[in-house]
Protein backbone atom coordinates (compact mmCIF):
# COMPACT_ATOMS: atom_id res chain seq x y z
CA UNK A 1 0.00 0.00 0.00
CA UNK A 2 1.47 3.33 -0.80
CA UNK A 3 2.12 5.80 2.07
CA UNK A 4 -0.52 8.73 2.61
CA UNK A 5 0.30 12.07 0.82
CA UNK A 6 0.21 15.20 2.96
CA UNK A 7 -3.55 16.11 1.76
CA UNK A 8 -5.36 12.11 2.48
CA UNK A 9 -3.24 12.63 5.90
CA UNK A 10 -4.95 15.78 7.17
CA UNK A 11 -8.51 14.63 5.81
CA UNK A 12 -8.26 11.28 8.17
CA UNK A 13 -6.91 13.62 11.14
CA UNK A 14 -9.81 15.65 10.79
CA UNK A 15 -12.18 12.69 10.41
CA UNK A 16 -10.42 11.32 13.76
CA UNK A 17 -9.56 8.29 11.87
CA UNK A 18 -6.18 7.99 14.10
CA UNK A 19 -6.59 4.04 14.04
CA UNK A 20 -7.07 3.28 10.92
CA UNK A 21 -4.35 5.58 9.74
CA UNK A 22 -1.78 3.97 12.27
CA UNK A 23 -2.86 0.77 10.30
CA UNK A 24 -2.50 2.21 7.00
CA UNK A 25 1.06 3.55 7.88
CA UNK A 26 2.22 0.33 9.06
CA UNK A 27 0.89 -1.30 6.06
CA UNK A 28 2.63 0.68 4.12
CA UNK A 29 5.87 0.29 5.63
CA UNK A 30 6.23 -3.24 4.64
CA UNK A 31 7.70 -3.44 0.97
CA UNK A 32 8.30 -6.75 -1.37
CA UNK A 33 11.71 -8.07 -2.10
CA UNK A 34 13.37 -6.77 -4.46
CA UNK A 35 13.25 -7.97 -8.25
CA UNK A 36 16.65 -8.73 -9.26
CA UNK A 37 17.75 -6.43 -12.52
CA UNK A 38 19.49 -9.37 -14.13
CA UNK A 39 17.64 -12.21 -15.58
CA UNK A 40 18.29 -15.89 -15.23
CA UNK A 41 19.86 -16.46 -18.80
CA UNK A 42 20.52 -20.08 -18.36
CA UNK A 43 19.82 -22.69 -21.48
CA UNK A 44 17.38 -25.15 -21.13
CA UNK A 45 18.37 -28.43 -21.30
CA UNK A 46 16.97 -29.67 -25.19
CA UNK A 47 14.25 -31.97 -25.27
CA UNK A 48 16.16 -34.66 -27.37
CA UNK A 49 14.09 -37.13 -25.99
CA UNK A 50 11.14 -35.75 -27.69
CA UNK A 51 12.65 -36.57 -31.16
CA UNK A 52 12.15 -39.44 -32.84
CA UNK A 53 14.38 -42.73 -32.02
CA UNK A 54 16.09 -42.61 -35.58
CA UNK A 55 16.69 -38.99 -35.51
CA UNK A 56 17.42 -38.57 -31.85
CA UNK A 57 19.80 -41.68 -32.07
CA UNK A 58 21.49 -39.60 -35.09
CA UNK A 59 21.44 -36.26 -33.07
CA UNK A 60 23.01 -38.01 -29.75
CA UNK A 61 25.31 -39.71 -32.12
CA UNK A 62 27.07 -36.47 -33.83
CA UNK A 63 26.85 -34.68 -30.59
CA UNK A 64 28.90 -37.00 -28.45
CA UNK A 65 31.61 -36.54 -31.17
CA UNK A 66 31.66 -32.94 -32.10
CA UNK A 67 30.87 -32.09 -29.09
CA UNK A 68 28.79 -29.21 -29.96
CA UNK A 69 25.38 -27.61 -28.21
CA UNK A 70 22.67 -30.23 -28.44
CA UNK A 71 20.06 -27.78 -29.72
CA UNK A 72 23.15 -26.66 -31.93
CA UNK A 73 22.97 -30.23 -33.23
CA UNK A 74 19.25 -30.80 -33.30
CA UNK A 75 18.50 -27.71 -35.48
CA UNK A 76 21.04 -29.37 -38.29
CA UNK A 77 19.42 -32.14 -38.67
CA UNK A 78 15.92 -31.66 -38.69
CA UNK A 79 17.15 -28.12 -41.27
CA UNK A 80 18.34 -31.19 -43.62
CA UNK A 81 15.78 -33.42 -42.67
CA UNK A 82 13.46 -30.67 -44.17
CA UNK A 83 14.92 -29.85 -47.00
CA UNK A 84 15.03 -33.78 -48.48
CA UNK A 85 11.12 -34.58 -47.39
CA UNK A 86 9.70 -30.48 -48.39
CA UNK A 87 8.94 -31.63 -51.97
CA UNK A 88 7.51 -35.03 -51.42
CA UNK A 89 5.41 -34.42 -47.85
CA UNK A 90 2.51 -31.87 -46.55
CA UNK A 91 1.39 -31.63 -42.95
CA UNK A 92 -2.38 -31.64 -42.79
CA UNK A 93 -2.97 -29.60 -39.52
CA UNK A 94 -6.77 -30.19 -40.27
CA UNK A 95 -9.05 -29.87 -43.27
CA UNK A 96 -8.28 -26.43 -44.30
CA UNK A 97 -4.73 -25.83 -43.14
CA UNK A 98 -2.19 -27.77 -45.08
CA UNK A 99 1.25 -26.79 -45.65
CA UNK A 100 4.87 -27.97 -46.52
CA UNK A 101 7.30 -29.35 -43.99
CA UNK A 102 9.86 -26.55 -44.46
CA UNK A 103 11.46 -24.74 -41.50
CA UNK A 104 12.56 -21.29 -40.18
CA UNK A 105 15.17 -22.53 -37.53
CA UNK A 106 17.66 -19.73 -35.95
CA UNK A 107 20.91 -20.63 -33.64
CA UNK A 108 22.80 -18.58 -31.69
CA UNK A 109 26.17 -19.86 -30.35
CA UNK A 110 29.55 -19.01 -29.35
CA UNK A 111 32.64 -19.10 -31.30
CA UNK A 112 34.41 -22.56 -32.00
CA UNK A 113 31.36 -24.63 -31.18
CA UNK A 114 31.65 -26.02 -34.57
CA UNK A 115 28.52 -24.86 -36.41
CA UNK A 116 30.41 -25.42 -39.36
CA UNK A 117 31.22 -28.90 -38.43
CA UNK A 118 27.94 -30.24 -37.60
CA UNK A 119 25.81 -28.41 -40.76
CA UNK A 120 28.47 -30.37 -43.15
CA UNK A 121 27.88 -33.43 -41.23
CA UNK A 122 24.32 -33.70 -41.97
CA UNK A 123 24.07 -31.71 -45.47
CA UNK A 124 27.23 -33.71 -47.00
CA UNK A 125 24.43 -36.54 -48.24
CA UNK A 126 22.51 -33.84 -49.63
CA UNK A 127 25.53 -32.39 -51.64
CA UNK A 128 26.97 -35.23 -52.94
CA UNK A 129 23.44 -35.95 -54.25
CA UNK A 130 23.85 -33.05 -55.85
CA UNK A 131 27.06 -33.56 -57.49
CA UNK A 132 26.16 -37.01 -58.41
CA UNK A 133 23.55 -35.86 -60.16
CA UNK A 134 25.16 -33.34 -61.79
CA UNK A 135 27.68 -35.33 -63.12
CA UNK A 136 25.11 -37.94 -64.93
CA UNK A 137 23.42 -35.41 -66.16
CA UNK A 138 26.75 -33.47 -67.76
CA UNK A 139 26.03 -35.87 -71.44
CA UNK A 140 22.75 -34.90 -71.56
CA UNK A 141 23.40 -31.27 -70.46
CA UNK A 142 26.30 -30.74 -73.43
CA UNK A 143 23.85 -32.00 -75.73
CA UNK A 144 21.16 -29.28 -74.92
CA UNK A 145 23.91 -26.74 -74.85
CA UNK A 146 24.42 -27.80 -78.51
CA UNK A 147 20.56 -27.55 -79.40
CA UNK A 148 20.50 -24.48 -77.54
CA UNK A 149 22.63 -22.71 -79.89
CA UNK A 150 21.69 -24.31 -82.96
CA UNK A 151 17.89 -23.26 -82.46
CA UNK A 152 19.04 -19.71 -81.00
CA UNK A 153 20.95 -19.59 -84.26
CA UNK A 154 17.93 -20.57 -85.90
CA UNK A 155 15.41 -17.91 -84.37
CA UNK A 156 17.57 -15.20 -85.10
CA UNK A 157 18.25 -16.16 -88.92
CA UNK A 158 14.34 -16.01 -89.07
CA UNK A 159 14.07 -13.06 -87.45
CA UNK A 160 16.82 -11.37 -89.57
CA UNK A 161 14.65 -12.35 -92.84
CA UNK A 162 11.94 -11.00 -91.16
CA UNK A 163 13.43 -7.43 -90.87
CA UNK A 164 14.88 -8.23 -94.68
CA UNK A 165 11.41 -8.65 -96.40
CA UNK A 166 9.97 -6.10 -94.63
CA UNK A 167 12.22 -3.55 -95.93
CA UNK A 168 11.98 -4.66 -99.38
CA UNK A 169 8.27 -4.81 -99.08
CA UNK A 170 8.06 -8.38 -99.02
CA UNK A 171 5.42 -10.62 -97.45
CA UNK A 172 6.73 -12.27 -94.19
CA UNK A 173 3.93 -14.60 -93.75
CA UNK A 174 5.41 -17.75 -94.25
CA UNK A 175 8.85 -16.72 -92.54
CA UNK A 176 6.83 -15.66 -88.75
CA UNK A 177 4.78 -19.37 -89.88
CA UNK A 178 8.13 -20.98 -89.98
CA UNK A 179 9.36 -18.87 -86.66
CA UNK A 180 6.23 -19.21 -84.87
CA UNK A 181 6.70 -23.41 -85.59
CA UNK A 182 10.30 -22.94 -84.08
CA UNK A 183 9.07 -22.08 -80.69
CA UNK A 184 7.95 -25.23 -80.02
CA UNK A 185 10.80 -26.94 -80.97
CA UNK A 186 12.59 -24.99 -78.51
CA UNK A 187 14.71 -27.72 -76.57
CA UNK A 188 14.05 -28.74 -72.84
CA UNK A 189 16.55 -27.46 -70.15
CA UNK A 190 17.52 -30.72 -68.18
CA UNK A 191 16.34 -30.32 -64.83
CA UNK A 192 19.33 -30.80 -62.35
CA UNK A 193 18.81 -30.34 -58.51
CA UNK A 194 20.16 -27.51 -56.34
CA UNK A 195 19.09 -27.68 -52.95
CA UNK A 196 21.56 -25.92 -51.20
CA UNK A 197 21.93 -22.10 -51.24
CA UNK A 198 23.72 -20.06 -48.78
CA UNK A 199 24.73 -16.23 -50.17
CA UNK A 200 21.58 -15.83 -52.69
CA UNK A 201 19.36 -13.18 -53.34
CA UNK A 202 15.58 -13.72 -53.40
CA UNK A 203 15.46 -12.68 -57.26
CA UNK A 204 18.15 -15.53 -58.03
CA UNK A 205 15.77 -17.75 -55.73
CA UNK A 206 12.85 -17.24 -57.31
CA UNK A 207 14.22 -17.81 -60.57
CA UNK A 208 15.80 -21.10 -59.98
CA UNK A 209 13.24 -22.44 -58.17
CA UNK A 210 11.26 -21.54 -61.19
CA UNK A 211 13.96 -22.70 -64.18
CA UNK A 212 16.07 -25.08 -62.36
CA UNK A 213 14.95 -26.40 -59.10
CA UNK A 214 11.73 -26.17 -57.15
CA UNK A 215 12.41 -26.53 -53.90
CA UNK A 216 15.67 -25.20 -51.79
CA UNK A 217 17.39 -24.44 -48.26
CA UNK A 218 19.12 -22.19 -46.97
CA UNK A 219 21.66 -22.68 -44.70
CA UNK A 220 24.60 -20.92 -43.35
CA UNK A 221 26.59 -21.41 -40.31
CA UNK A 222 27.64 -17.97 -40.48
CA UNK A 223 24.45 -15.29 -39.80
CA UNK A 224 25.63 -12.48 -41.84
CA UNK A 225 26.06 -14.24 -45.00
CA UNK A 226 22.32 -14.10 -44.95
CA UNK A 227 21.21 -11.92 -42.24
CA UNK A 228 23.94 -9.23 -43.51
CA UNK A 229 23.42 -9.88 -47.68
CA UNK A 230 22.92 -7.46 -50.08
CA UNK A 231 19.25 -8.03 -49.97
CA UNK A 232 18.59 -7.66 -46.30
CA UNK A 233 19.81 -4.05 -46.87
CA UNK A 234 16.86 -1.40 -45.67
CA UNK A 235 15.07 -0.43 -48.74
CA UNK A 236 14.84 -4.21 -49.82
CA UNK A 237 13.99 -5.74 -46.59
CA UNK A 238 10.36 -5.81 -45.90
CA UNK A 239 9.86 -7.34 -50.00
CA UNK A 240 12.48 -9.99 -49.42
CA UNK A 241 11.35 -11.29 -45.88
CA UNK A 242 7.88 -11.38 -47.32
CA UNK A 243 9.63 -13.62 -50.42
CA UNK A 244 10.59 -16.19 -48.10
CA UNK A 245 7.73 -16.23 -45.94
CA UNK A 246 5.80 -17.11 -48.64
CA UNK A 247 8.38 -19.49 -50.03
CA UNK A 248 8.57 -21.53 -46.45
CA UNK A 249 4.40 -21.18 -46.70
CA UNK A 250 4.86 -23.27 -50.31
CA UNK A 251 2.88 -20.32 -51.92
CA UNK A 252 3.08 -19.07 -55.54
CA UNK A 253 4.78 -16.41 -56.12
CA UNK A 254 4.64 -14.87 -59.90
CA UNK A 255 7.03 -11.95 -60.88
CA UNK A 256 5.77 -9.72 -63.44
CA UNK A 257 8.45 -6.80 -65.35
CA UNK A 258 8.18 -5.26 -68.25
CA UNK A 259 12.13 -5.90 -68.81
CA UNK A 260 12.09 -9.57 -68.64
CA UNK A 261 10.07 -12.91 -68.86
CA UNK A 262 7.26 -13.50 -66.59
CA UNK A 263 8.19 -15.92 -63.52
CA UNK A 264 6.29 -18.17 -61.54
CA UNK A 265 7.58 -20.83 -58.31
CA UNK A 266 4.61 -22.95 -58.80
CA UNK A 267 4.17 -24.44 -55.16
CA UNK A 268 7.90 -24.24 -54.65
CA UNK A 269 8.91 -23.93 -51.18
CA UNK A 270 12.58 -23.28 -49.10
CA UNK A 271 13.52 -24.24 -45.43
CA UNK A 272 15.92 -21.24 -43.72
CA UNK A 273 18.86 -22.66 -41.45
CA UNK A 274 21.09 -19.63 -39.77
CA UNK A 275 23.67 -19.85 -37.44
CA UNK A 276 24.70 -16.86 -35.70
CA UNK A 277 27.25 -15.96 -32.66
CA UNK A 278 26.61 -14.70 -29.78
CA UNK A 279 28.25 -11.51 -28.28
Amino acid sequence: MMPLTATELKWAQARGDIATLGQQQQASSVWSSPRPLMENNRTAVYPVEALPDQLRQAVIEVQQFVQAPMGLVACSAMAAISMVVQPHVDIARDKRLCGPTSLYLLTIADSNERKSTVDRLFTRPIIDYQDERAAALMPKIKQYQAASSAWEAGEKGLHDQIRYLSKQGKPTQEVEARLSALQDERPPCPKVPRLVYEDVTPEKLRFNLSRVWPCAGILSSEGGAVLGSYGMQSDSLVSNLATYNKLWSGEEITVDRRTSECQSTGTGSSVDEVSGQSR
